[in-house]
């Protein structure tokens, strides 16, 4: 997820346990999101103009990353090399060189890209202030991780059934009773069998027994409570049980649980010129029941329900995808998207998608982070990524 992380937890950067920013079809986690992103998926889906059985994608802050039949792409802006390569900002998806093929989750951040390949965790672009044009493998990380999610300057993972998370961590961001990490560090108070997880902006969220976990930052209460900030794991109280997906925003959280969806810290309603903040999940409105897919942006949010795509808050750039620039607090379906969408990751001020087997983006394409030409500077409407033939 951009920050988040987009996003979106167990899957990348889109929604459902991140893929990243995450995805996050799920958010912000590994799989198939998000991220900025990103949950158990989140931020994760991928697109191509050819349709294909096989895609992930997740929305970073500037760029956009996917898995397309095993290969990793990524596209937009390359200011930290956080495509994969030392060359400049792309609208063209290029292929990530270094990546084991079969990569099975990918989590686009504010300025890194992490992902699933070959039973480990690789990352890329400016990881603790030193750039990598190149996938690195984390080291010290249990073998067989099933989730990642690229916050802004945080990674966290799910392996062996344990979270953990390294980078940064003025905030306790990394849950881990400590300072900074450059490796990956278990998370405290979090139950053994997290299933997804999701790296924001200063905070992480994951799923585990069924209920979801916060840590790091709480200035806007987006750990769900309205305390100080955490170094460990908190239970978000006031969720129904069973919390299928998660992802954390810039300064908020949301969630699924029973097909609903909720959203807690900073929303989008304006009291006496400033946002409005919630320790409270609070149901988002005008959302149809049977959601499967949320993944929370750097000031948007967007989710799959009832078979279709929705998006709701920030809208400057018009990345609600709603065909216009109104902003609002109330979910709106997504116009433009050919078939049933499978995965969805917010970004920065762009969300993606993946529907009917080919990847669209929307909103702000300033760094050609819609995969579109660099004369657009922002779509209202979903546009088809073309990916190289592969």
């Amino acid at each position: 997820s951009p920050d988040a992380g987009a996003a979106d937890s167990g899957t990348p950067d889109s929604g459902s346990p991140d893929a990243g920013a995450g995805d996050r079809g799920t958010a912000d986690s590994g799989s198939p999101d998000a991220g900025a992103g990103d949950s158990g998926t989140a931020d994760s889906g991928t697109g191509s103009s050819t349709p294909s059985n096989d895609l992930t994608i997740s929305a970073g802050y500037l760029h956009t990353c996917a898995i397309a039949d095993g290969n990793a792409y990524c596209w937009g802006e390359n200011s930290n090399m956080q495509l994969g390569n030392d060359g400049g900002n792309s609208e063209v998806p290029a292929r990530v060189t270094g990546l084991p093929y079969g990569a099975t989750a990918i989590s686009a951040g504010t300025y890194h890209t992490c992902a699933l390949a070959d039973g480990g965790v690789y990352c890329w672009g400016n990881i603790d202030g030193a750039m990598h044009s190149s996938p690195v493998r984390v080291s010290s990380l249990a073998p067989g991780a099933t989730a990642i999610s690229a916050g802004f300057f945080h990674t966290c993972a799910i392996a062996d059934g344990n979270a953990y998370c390294w980078g940064a961590n003025v905030y306790g961001q990394l849950g881990n009773d400590g300072g900074k990490s450059e490796v990956p560090a278990l998370v405290t108070g979090l139950p053994y069998g997290a299933t997804a997880i999701s790296a924001g902006h200063f905070h992480t969220c994951a799923i585990a027994d069924g209920g979801a976990y916060c840590w790091g930052e709480n200035a806007y209460m987006q750990l769900g409570n309205d305390g100080g900030n955490s170094s460990s794991a908190v239970l978000v109280a006031g969720l129904p049980s069973g919390v299928t997906a998660i992802s954390g925003g810039r300064y908020r959280t949301c969630a699924i649980a029973s097909g609903a969806a909720y959203c807690w810290g900073q929303s989008n309603t304006v009291i006496d010129g400033e946002p409005a903040v919630s320790a409270v999940p609070g149901l988002v409105a005008k959302l149809p029941g049977g959601a499967t897919t949320i993944s929370a942006g750097f000031t948007h949010t967007c989710a799959i329900a009832d078979g279709g795509a929705y998006c709701w808050g920030g809208n400057v750039y018009g990345q609600l995808g709603g065909n216009d620039s109104a902003e609002g607090a109330n979910a709106v379906p997504v116009v433009g998207l050919a078939g049933v969408p499978t995965a969805i990751s917010a970004g920065g001020s762009h969300s993606c998608a993946i529907s009917d087997g080919s990847a669209y983006c929307w909103g702000n394409n300033s760094s050609m982070q819609l995969g579109a030409d660099a004369g657009v500077q922002t779509s209202l409407r979903p546009v088809v990524v073309a990916f190289p033939a592969r």
